[in-house]
């Protein structure tokens, strides 16, 4: 799954770094994952089951001086069995994403209601062409091609829809969580283990059938 987590990172978020009390925990990998894939971005780090043991923690004065997205203040040692510095990091994480650009940024009546429509349009179809995202845009007011263009980038990094430039212009917007478990399906399924890692296509049909209690759909196309 770590091939394909490039796809989910954004400049516009704030990272929560969640370890716990495990020698095999390597907060550092995924600091270097969130700076060469989002950036400059705002990270809290929970040592979570903090419990479990009063020697839990971590290098807090290297890692400051290595990764510019952190700050002494960013650390948050964290207990929901004792309901222990929970409310601390639910104070630092809403002071947090106040200060995000994006969170700042005004939008149109007309952007939001087509960015509901949007929404509603994923939840049943699960991806969207081209053209039916220019027409939900047109038909809700909003007409400018840059203004498109823009309410899909905000779209894609608020994580309402997935969009890659320059993809297919039959499945140019795709419903993340659709999206997430059709990878999750084909990575884990057990025959491409078996066959060192290739995939027939003859498999997908298998892989990808609708099962109990799963309302996402796939399609042969």
């Amino acid at each position: 799954l770590q091939a394909t987590q490039s796809a989910f990172f954004s400049a516009q978020a704030v990272y929560v770094l969640v370890l716990d009390n495990r020698p095999e925990r390597n907060g550092v990998q995924w600091l270097k994952k969130i700076e060469w894939l989002a950036g400059d971005v705002p990270v809290l780090i929970v040592l979570n089951k903090c419990e479990q043991a009063e020697s839990y923690d971590i290098d807090r004065e290297e890692l400051v001086k290595n990764y510019n997205c952190l700050q002494n203040t960013n650390f948050f040692p964290l207990s929901c069995v004792k309901n222990v510095g929970i409310a601390e990091f639910k104070q630092e994480l809403i002071a947090v994403v106040k200060q995000m650009s994006l969170f700042k940024k005004l939008w149109r009546e007309s952007w939001i209601e087509a960015k509901e429509a949007i929404e509603r349009q994923l939840k049943s179809r699960f991806h969207l062409s081209e053209a039916d995202f220019l027409n939900l845009c047109q038909q809700h007011g909003v007409h400018e091609k840059d203004q498109q263009q823009q309410l899909l980038q905000w779209l894609h990094e608020l994580g309402v829809a997935v969009h890659f430039k320059n993809f297919n212009p039959e499945t140019y917007i795709l419903e993340p969580i659709w999206l997430v478990k059709s990878l999750y399906k084909l990575l884990s399924f057990p025959a491409i283990a078996e066959q060192n890692g290739r995939l027939p296509v003859k498999d997908l049909a298998e892989i990808l059938k609708l099962e109990n209690g799963n309302h996402y759909v796939y399609t042969v196309e």
